[in-house]
């Protein structure tokens, strides 16, 4: 990696950190939207249901996986970006060090 590329990545790296923090929150805000709004339909459709089998119904439901592997690709995402910067960081450090 040349000073060039290093130089930019560490300019750009705030602002990708920052939107891939607001994909993961959006995510995150999705899936807890949908789950409640799950929830509210089972329990509508059976008022005597306990909270504790609620959640069991909700866990083996397959309506929220899609929502829960968009969180977790976004998580990733975001894990990755902000490891590329703190490398990167750690490359310029080392770069000024010597």
């Amino acid at each position: 990696m040349s000073n060039d590329d290093l130089e930019t990545d560490l300019e750009r790296g705030p602002e990708a950190i920052s939107r891939a923090l607001k994909a993961w929150r959006l995510a995150t805000y999705e899936r807890k939207k949908q789950e409640g709004l799950l929830y509210a339909e089972f329990r509508l459709r059976d008022p005597g249901m306990n909270s504790t089998e609620l959640k069991h119904k909700l866990n083996a439901s397959n309506e929220l996986y899609p929502y829960i592997e968009a969180e977790v690709l976004a998580e990733a995402e975001y894990k990755r970006v902000e490891e590329k910067h703190l490398a990167n960081k750690r490359r310029a450090g080392l770069r000024t060090a010597y």
